[in-house]
C-alpha cells in the first residue's frame, strides 16, 4: 500500500492530460510570447516618433 498510495494520485489524472497540457501549453506560451514581443514593439512605435 505504501508504494500503491503515493503512486495511485499521481496516475489516476496524469493518462488523460499527460499528452495533452504540453500541446496547449506551447500554444498558450506562444501567443504570449508573441503578444509580449508586439506589444513591446508597439510601445517602442509609439514612443519613438
Amino acid at each position: 500500500m505504501n508504494h500503491l498510495y503515493p503512486y495511485y494520485p499521481m496516475q489516476h489524472h496524469k493518462p488523460r492530460k499527460a499528452t495533452e497540457p504540453p500541446a496547449w501549453q506551447i500554444a498558450v506560451w506562444a501567443v504570449l510570447w508573441l503578444v509580449g514581443w508586439i506589444g513591446l514593439y508597439a510601445l517602442v512605435g509609439w514612443l519613438e516618433p
